[in-house]
């Protein structure tokens, strides 16, 4: 295997940040850390950077809007409203990816709004919204999966993409929503009640051990000419997550559904399905201390190797201290995947 320095801090330095871009065709990178002499301590950490859009023909030129959103972090990125959202690590990579986290959303018993359905809602760098597109259809899509004791498990879900700026309060909504007829069976489109309101199409795609792939769309035609009137572009758009249905919120307290890997993307033509996915962290590459931790070693010994696999994103930086190890050299080595293609 090949490797180069992406990061070092020699003796009596106290700190250093690099900036390193991952080799996208390899599945993980490796990241190695070599302290030499001294004594103490020294730390290394690394943090997730920027989605810088179409990068690689690997991606099929997806480009998740949804920044930092991969992580489902109701404290930072997400709300949730008379839910909980809960992170769950499986033992083995998930069907349609090499991830092995997801995430559980259950209804509330105890959460106030009697009345409202439940619902996790995108939150978005800075301002907090999606900028709509009204030249191109605006996808967002996410992997769900029931619950595994059909006791809790949530039958039904929604995804929407809101307009936070339309003219007519009660039409702002562009929404489909799914149901599971049968336990363990496949979701199927609902067409009664609140199933959809103002959304040009929808999809549905199995990728394996139960998880579903939902996606709802808004073409441009649909987008200027329906509800809600006089949409504009740049109109802020939230993404959502329901649990349940607007007609009967009260039933789905305390059910649950698994979820994962949300993304909103753009498309010149209506998609069959989603593009890949694509995680990102954030836009903001300048702010060291509020990028989402991706590895964080505090302890690193004098005369000592370590090292750990880290996801394939495109960029992310690495900051490395010598904290009291003041006489040693501390260096970070990016190893590239030896099996890449």
């Amino acid at each position: 295997m090949n490797s180069r320095v992406i990061g070092k801090c020699l003796e009596g330095t106290a700190s250093s940040v690099s900036f390193a871009t991952v080799d996208v065709k390899d599945p993980s990178a490796f990241l190695a850390f070599h302290t030499s002499g001294g004594a103490g301590t020294g730390s290394v950490k690394i943090v997730g950077v920027t989605n810088t859009g179409f990068i690689d023909r690997l991606y099929s030129e997806s480009k998740n809007e949804l920044y930092g959103t991969q992580s489902l972090d109701v404290t930072s990125y997400w709300t949730a409203t008379r839910c909980a959202v809960s992170a769950i690590n499986g033992s083995t990579n998930l069907p349609f990816s090499k991830g092995i986290g997801y995430y559980q959303v259950s209804g509330s018993l105890t959460a106030a709004g009697t009345g409202q359905i439940p619902t996790v809602n995108a939150r978005y760098q800075d301002n907090n919204y999606l900028p709509a597109d009204v030249d191109k259809t605006n996808v967002f899509s996410l992997y769900v999966k029931q619950y595994e004791v059909e006791a809790f498990a949530a039958s039904s879900c929604k995804l929407a993409l809101f307009n936070l700026d339309g003219d007519n309060a009660a039409t702002r909504q562009h929404s489909i929503r799914f149901n599971f007829p049968t336990y363990g069976g496949a979701p199927e489109l609902a067409t009664e009640g609140d199933a959809i309101t103002a959304m040009s199409f929808s999809s549905i795609q199995s990728v394996g051990n139960g998880w579903y792939r939902l996606a709802v769309g808004i073409k441009p035609s649909d987008f200027l000419t329906g509800s809600p009137e006089n949409e504009q572009d740049n109109d802020r758009l939230l993404a959502t997550y329901y649990l349940g249905t607007d007609n009967d919120p009260d039933s789905w307290l305390g059910l649950r559904m698994y979820v994962t890997q949300p993304q909103a993307e753009y498309f010149d033509t209506v998609p069959s399905i989603p593009s890949t996915y694509y995680p990102v962290f954030t836009t903001d590459k300048y702010n060291f201390d509020i990028l989402p931790v991706v590895y964080e070693d505090s302890s690193l010994a004098a005369n000592s190797n370590t090292g750990s696999t880290i996801v394939a994103y495109p960029h992310y930086q690495i900051k490395i201290e010598n904290l009291s190890t003041t006489d040693a050299n501390i260096k970070t080595y990016l190893v590239h995947n030896a099996n890449a293609k």
